[in-house]
């Protein structure tokens, strides 16, 4: 099967978010300068591309179902 990528805004300054992210499999790709209005803060554009089957056990241990095929 294919991939799906995830993507995500953090807060520049939220670094604790985005060694969050880093650890979990996910890369910066951009900044968008001045994205957040109230404090003229940028923006990091995250990125993980993941397998519609890593997709579909993630949410079967989350909601503890049983296989589901696609």
């Amino acid at each position: 099967l294919g991939q799906i990528p995830i993507m995500l805004e953090v807060r520049e300054n939220n670094t604790e978010a985005i060694e969050f992210y880093k650890k979990n499999g996910f890369e910066q790709i951009a900044t968008r300068k001045n994205y957040y209005t109230d404090t003229g803060e940028a923006a990091y554009i995250m990125v993980k591309n993941w397998l519609i089957d890593e997709i579909v056990l993630y949410y079967q241990k989350l909601w503890k179902q049983k296989p589901i095929n696609i």
